[in-house]
């Protein structure tokens, strides 16, 4: 998305203190699903042969596409480079500091434009993540057990991993470059001011480094609707939140589970346990689709 189409989708008005609450959230997030999740995902299956097709077609896919080498299957690769993206979220958070106190589609500073753009991709990258991972896990066990790999994965989940699988290979590639590279593209921003009327201008006459020095504008994000409808802000962000914590919830146990079975111990009363926690996980979800659905 470029940066004419990305500022026409902001709100009228924007405090730093927005995008401080919202790189503060998604650090909690981080640190209380995601990383936890993977690291026990490495540790237990790390260097899985997978069994279920579609993940070992995204597996390869992986490897192909990431620039980074690791060791084992994409577990391992999400798992080890985890950290440079954490990395870069406390980067993109000191500059932050740098920027105006407030903004509007009128007036806002390139480097302020690109560090919102950097939040709402590394949210899209924490979601797929969990979604990935837990999906992931669901076709896994559905093989192991003599299932098809989709049983009882809802359509729509597959769809949407699908869908935005491209934009998490991309995306996930960009923000796990190393910490000093990204701060010394997003320093040589220049202190440009831009609105809806000059953005053409600008674009013309700077460098497509000065203007979009991650090369985000090739990720065809949607928009994010946090910074465009004040009102859905904290509603969202709390579904959101009880969703990351019934998806970790359900991934722990999946773990667990998917060891039984390769030791032939299954427990049916753990599988029970998943099915209620993979209930409420799509609940939340169709809930939070159903909200930005409201509001777009």
């Amino acid at each position: 998305m470029n940066i004419k189409d990305y500022l026409k989708g902001l709100m009228p008005r924007l405090q730093r203190s927005d995008l401080d609450e919202a790189i503060a959230k998604l650090n909690g997030e981080m640190n209380e699903t995601v990383l936890p999740i993977y690291e026990s995902a490495v540790e237990l299956f790390g260097e899985r042969k997978f069994k279920a097709k579609w993940v070992e077609q995204f597996d390869k896919l992986f490897e192909k596409e990431f620039r980074v080498k690791y060791k084992g299957n994409f577990f391992s690769g999400i798992g080890s480079t985890l950290p440079l993206l954490m990395d870069n979220l406390t980067a993109i958070q000191r500059l932050t500091s740098k920027v105006e106190p407030s903004w509007s589609k009128d007036a806002v500073s390139l480097l302020s434009l690109n560090l919102v753009r950097s939040v709402d991709n590394l949210n899209f990258l924490a979601q797929y993540a969990r979604r990935l991972l837990n999906s992931s896990l669901a076709m896994e066990m559905n093989v192991a057990e003599g299932k098809d790999q989709f049983f009882d994965i809802p359509k729509s989940e597959i769809e949407w991993l699908n869908i935005n699988k491209t934009m998490f290979l991309g995306a996930y590639s960009i923000l796990t470059m190393k910490r000093a590279e990204l701060e010394r593209r997003l320093k040589e921003v220049p202190n440009v001011v831009i609105g809806e009327d000059s953005v053409d201008m600008v674009e013309n006459n700077l460098e497509r480094a000065q203007t979009d020095p991650l090369n985000l504008g090739i990720i065809p994000l949607p928009i994010n609707l946090a910074y465009h409808i004040g009102r859905f802000i904290a509603e969202r962000q709390a579904a959101r939140y009880k969703s990351a914590i019934a998806e970790r919830d359900s991934v722990q146990m999946r773990l667990m589970y998917l060891r039984q079975i390769d030791q032939g111990q299954a427990d049916p009363i753990l599988r029970g346990e998943i099915e209620v926690s993979q209930s409420r996980v799509e609940k939340l979800n169709y809930k939070i689709k159903e909200m930005e659905e409201k509001w777009v």
